[in-house]
């Protein structure tokens, strides 16, 4: 059971929000963006874990977040407190307007600066359909590509592709992890109404 809150200034373009705290539905990621100078700060409580996030819309075409989390039974060594607290900072960049033949495409970095466990790369792209419906569907590598995950397409271009290094708990960033190993594809389709259908 999933508990999303979310504060903001005004209406955003952004019709709901993920539990990660950015334009989403659920978990994924859509191509949406909030209001240009929007702040939303959300807090979302999933089983053993809590997040809070603050999210700054800082030029239309891009956003940036900060994340708090409480990850409890994370950590297995022998110590009595496994719990991990956890940072992490996404940035999401709109490479395309959505247009009336054509859906806004967006790429994403998930955990870029952080320990990595949420570490994830996707690009994801959101079209409209009659002022009634949103279809969103994407490709993402790391935690992204968790089920029904198939091989790196860009393998192709070098084995160092083909498998993705293990997060890191000292809190140095995962540079080196980028668009590595498995590849998952989602797709979602969002109704006006609340209604929301993944796969």
């Amino acid at each position: 059971m999933a508990f999303l809150c979310a504060m903001a200034t005004g209406m955003a373009q952004a019709q709901s929000v993920s539990t990660y705290g950015t334009p989403g539905l659920i978990e994924n990621p859509t191509a949406e963006m909030f209001d240009d100078g929007e702040l939303v700060f959300t807090a979302a409580g999933l089983r053993n874990t809590g997040r809070a996030t603050m999210t700054f819309q800082m030029l239309p075409w891009v956003h940036g977040s900060f994340r708090y989390a409480v990850i409890d039974g994370f950590d297995s060594s022998g110590g009595t407190d496994r719990t991990r607290y956890d940072r992490s900072f996404d940035v999401h960049f709109r490479l395309r307007e959505e247009s009336r033949h054509g859906p806004a495409i967006v790429m994403g970095l998930r955990d870029f600066g952080g320990t990595g466990i949420y570490a994830s790369e996707y690009f994801v792209a959101t079209k409209t359909i009659q002022d009634r419906f949103k279809l969103t569907g994407g490709i993402g590598w790391g935690r992204m590509a968790g089920r029904g995950a198939f091989s790196n397409p860009l393998g192709i271009f070098g084995s160092r592709f083909d498998t993705r290094p293990a997060s890191n708990s000292n809190g140095q960033g995962v540079s080196s992890s980028l668009a590595t190993g498995s590849v998952a594809t989602r797709r979602c389709l969002a109704a006006p109404a609340g209604n929301t259908m993944t796969g």
